[in-house]
């Protein structure tokens, strides 16, 4: 048993060797799941973008990623205009 977030480099680099179509399957997936409550924490977008970052995943291609980025984009702008 490992400890929970203790991400090891190894870990990563097994990510990393995988094939393009199963990283992108996987993006896909792991967002879902993330999505699944309908409310995505600031932890949860931190540890998913660590993720794609450190093991050169692409940005999920789904629609339920393009409305959270449209939801995100409008909190940002909600937040400027105060």
């Amino acid at each position: 048993m490992i400890e929970p977030y203790s991400e090891t480099e190894a870990d990563y680099e097994n990510l990393k060797k995988l094939d393009d179509t199963t990283k992108q399957k996987l993006s896909n997936i792991l967002f879902d799941l993330m999505a699944e409550d309908g409310t995505i924490s600031d932890q949860e977008s931190m540890l998913f973008m660590t993720l794609m970052s450190d093991s050169e995943f692409p940005i999920p291609d789904t629609q339920a990623w393009l409305d959270w980025l449209a939801s995100s984009e409008e909190a940002v702008e909600e937040t400027d205009a105060m």
